[in-house]
C-alpha cells in the first residue's frame, strides 16, 4: 500500500482525497482501518483537511495541493489566509 500511495499521489494535481474505512477487525482485511488511515497520512503530498470518526468508521479527507481549507482557497470573508488574517471592516 505504502508504494502505490507514493507512486500515484505524485500524479495527482490539485486533488481531493477521501478516505474512507470500517474500523472493526474483519478476517479478510489485511488491516483495521485506522491502520490504513495512519499509512494514507503518513503519504508525502496529501495535507490533512479535515476527518469524521465514530466506532464504526474513519472518514479523512486530504488535498494534494496547499492545505488549505475550502474557505481559505476560496477567500471567504472573515478567514484567515497563510498571509494571515484579513482586515476588518471599518
Amino acid at each position: 500500500m505504502r508504494d502505490t500511495l507514493d507512486r500515484e499521489c505524485r500524479t495527482l494535481a490539485d486533488a481531493t482525497v477521501i478516505a474512507a474505512h470500517w474500523r472493526h477487525p474483519v478476517a479478510d482485511y489485511l488491516m483495521p482501518g485506522d491502520g490504513v488511515h495512519r499509512v494514507i497520512s503518513d503519504t508525502a503530498g496529501l495535507h490533512h483537511l479535515g476527518r469524521y470518526r465514530d466506532s464504526d468508521v474513519v472518514i479523512d479527507v486530504f488535498d494534494t495541493a496547499t492545505g488549505a481549507s475550502v474557505a481559505q482557497r476560496t477567500r471567504v470573508p472573515g478567514v484567515a489566509t497563510s498571509a494571515g488574517p484579513e482586515p476588518a471592516d471599518e
